[in-house]
């Protein structure tokens, strides 16, 4: 597991490729309220690159995509077990 420093680190990279890969002067993220996401050096990296940060409400199930799909998936298996089962009937 990465330290909270290694992940700030990371954090600022990743804006730095972002800014590499996308010239133009509006670049919004959107993401969680992680620690590293919410520090200080994260946030001046992005003001020096021109890049907005744009954290999520801090409980905010509906925007979180990776649960979205999780439930989805859950949905969908618990619907083909029921039509395997079904299936066992007929």
């Amino acid at each position: 597991m990465l330290s909270e420093k290694a992940e700030t680190i990371n954090t600022i990279e990743v804006l730095k490729k972002l800014r590499v890969e996308f010239p133009e002067p509006q670049i919004t993220v959107v993401w969680d309220g992680a620690p590293y996401h919410r520090a200080k050096l994260v946030k001046e990296a992005a003001l020096a690159l021109d890049i907005h940060l744009q954290p999520l409400p801090g409980y905010s199930p509906d925007f979180i995509l990776k649960d979205t799909l999780r439930y989805a998936c859950r949905a969908s298996l618990a619907m083909a077990e029921r039509r395997h089962n079904l299936s066992y009937l007929l």
